[in-house]
């Protein structure tokens, strides 16, 4: 049953969003940190008031000037009001009606989506072998001789294109003039190339046959059809059915959780931790440590940074509630070891703004170490020599920024 959960006029006007239609602009980049791949959707034009002499002029500077220094825009696009807002691009152009601006939207954080697939299954001795030997057969050279040597590659749609000009210009007859003239054997030859080229199709029809294609069957689950008043019957009035009676002695109890998913990786790690048929507690934690590992190791420009940190927190939580202190605090110096500051800045930055540290004798009596000693820990990662020292050149900070 589907359960309905009230909410007043008022929450209901303070949760919608209160964006006012605006088109901001964050800053100036390089033409070329933004290349066309990271284009979203379709493209508009943004164009000044015609009936403004003085913006048509200003906007004609401001495009003239980014076009020579190869420049972009970085704005904040709301559509309307109440609309999501989008961070867009604004390409210059110079057009014969006047100056404009190119409108692209552009991916953030947001848009950032996970596929988790299995790996692909091994391959076999005899699958390496045929592939072995399929590669081998594209060399064209067999006793230190290539066997194909084109001095001269004519195209024969083209050669054929000019015959049929030709012949329209040339050809008085009416009748004849209508029809197109037939290809020449000369174009034929290059329509039809050496059969040498296809030697290698024996391999090629064996594709199927060396690595098969096996669809999964997945069985149709017919769910019966349950109606109110047997419900009623059963339940209320307690006439349960035999049936229903060995429905319920037979009834499997729901399989416990045993992965971590990187979709919902709190979620499996609570569900697990909470599991009272089994007890998976270490096995969580360890699974955790390899996700929030993943989370670290596979992000691009730190975009999984921010999930790697909820992971810790709330590893840390259940490690305190658990009474697996040791297993905690062991991960945060092996994390130290793994991932030096030198190399991931962005992620011990943004470590150190949440203040996460060692689980201390005052919140845990199983710890092994007091206030001091984690607040050192934690002071050591936010020496200021030790977080700059890659930190060269503010113009590099810079640029990274854009």
């Amino acid at each position: 049953m589907e359960a309905l959960v009230p909410i007043s006029t008022a929450d209901e006007i303070r949760l919608k969003s209160e964006e006012q239609k605006c088109l901001k602009v964050i800053g100036f980049t390089d033409a070329y940190r933004v290349p066309r791949h990271y284009y979203m959707g379709g493209t508009d034009v943004v164009i000044p008031n015609p009936t403004s002499p003085g913006d048509i002029q200003a906007t004609l500077g401001i495009v003239n000037e980014m076009i020579k220094m190869n420049k972009v825009i970085i704005a904040r696009f709301v559509f309307r009001n109440n609309a999501t807002p989008k961070l867009v691009v604004l390409t210059p152009h110079c057009s014969k009606k006047g100056p404009l601006f190119y409108l692209n939207i552009l991916p953030t954080v947001e848009e950032i989506r996970d596929f988790q697939f299995e790996s692909l299954p091994e391959c076999s001795q005899k699958q390496e072998e045929f592939m072995g030997h399929f590669i081998d057969s594209l060399d064209l050279e067999k006793d230190g001789e290539e066997e194909l040597k084109p001095s001269e590659t004519y195209n024969p749609m083209l050669q054929y294109f000019y015959k049929c000009i030709e012949f329209r210009a040339l050809e008085t007859d009416p009748e004849k003039k209508d029809k197109f003239p037939e290809m020449d054997e000369e174009s034929m030859k290059y329509m039809k190339p050496n059969p040498k080229l296809f030697e290698n199709n024996k391999f090629v029809n064996f594709f199927s046959k060396a690595f098969p294609i096996i669809e999964n069957e997945t069985p149709e689950l017919k769910k019966k059809r349950v109606f109110w008043k047997d419900v009623i019957s059963n339940e209320f009035e307690e006439k349960l059915t035999q049936e229903r009676i060995e429905e319920k002695l037979n009834a499997k109890e729901p399989e416990s959780k045993k992965a971590i998913s990187a979709i919902t990786p709190i979620e499996d790690f609570k569900e697990m931790i909470n599991n009272k048929s089994e007890d998976l507690t270490v096995n969580a934690m360890n699974l955790m440590i390899d996700m929030i590992n993943k989370f670290i190791r596979e992000s691009f420009k730190g975009s999984y940074y921010v999930k790697a940190i909820d992971c810790i927190k709330a590893f840390r939580d259940a490690a305190n509630d658990e009474d697996e202190v040791d297993l905690f605090n062991d991960f945060l110096y092996k994390l130290k070891e793994q991932f030096p500051k030198d190399n991931y800045l962005d992620f011990w930055l943004l470590f150190c703004d949440n203040k996460i540290t060692l689980i201390s004798m005052k919140e845990n009596a199983k710890s092994k170490y007091d206030d001091k000693q984690c607040a050192e820990w934690l002071s050591n990662i936010q020496k200021k020599d030790v977080i700059s020292s890659t930190i060269k050149d503010m113009g590099d900070l810079l640029l990274d920024i854009e």
